[in-house]
């Protein structure tokens, strides 16, 4: 994989760590599951694709900002079910 496609991968788990926190807040425990399988699939592909590389610095900082979004929303999500 690219940079460019980690980060893109990244941002896409950040979207939907947004929407599970949303769908945990409605209590669409449903669509928190499938949102769930779904983020569980971008997971994989990264730790499947991902291949050891030297990244531009730019690309290692919005990577790292992606998944601590990511992180920090999935966290949230599972705070606001307790």
């Amino acid at each position: 994989m690219t940079s460019q496609q980690i980060i893109s991968v990244y941002e896409k788990v950040a979207d939907l760590s947004t929407r599970m926190l949303h769908a945990a807040r409605a209590g669409e425990w449903d669509r928190l599951v499938a949102l769930e399988s779904d983020c569980a699939l971008h997971d994989e592909t990264l730790r499947l694709h991902e291949e050891p590389m030297l990244m531009r610095q730019q690309d290692q900082d919005a990577a790292v900002r992606m998944a601590s979004k990511a992180m920090a929303k999935a966290s949230a999500s599972a705070a606001s079910v307790k």
